[in-house]
């Protein structure tokens, strides 16, 4: 994980969503690890599998869409853009009862 948010700090997507995806079945309860794997998938162009872990990020936390627009990793506008659209469109197939 660590080396995963060194990667997105600098805007490296791609790797960041490599070293998540590899670790996020390995901790499939840990939030941390299931909305930046959502995110980094999201930013790295690859939003089809974006959404089953944002999607389970919003269901397990209905302060998702605030804490991703004060995230201080998702400095760059673009990105912050994103990633809430990103979040908010999983927050709504979460709320309707989508499965993921």
């Amino acid at each position: 994980l660590r080396r995963a948010l060194a990667d997105a700090s600098q805007g490296r997507w791609g790797p960041a969503a490599e070293r998540l995806a590899a670790v996020a079945g390995h901790a499939p309860g840990d939030a941390l690890v299931t909305v930046w794997t959502g995110l980094a998938l999201g930013l790295a162009g690859r939003e089809a599998h974006a959404a089953p872990y944002l999607r389970a990020a919003a269901q397990g936390n209905p302060f998702l869409i605030d804490y991703l627009s004060r995230e201080p990793l998702l400095r760059d506008p673009r990105e912050r853009d994103l990633a809430l659209r990103l979040a908010r469109q999983a927050a709504a197939r979460a709320d309707a009862g989508e499965s993921a």
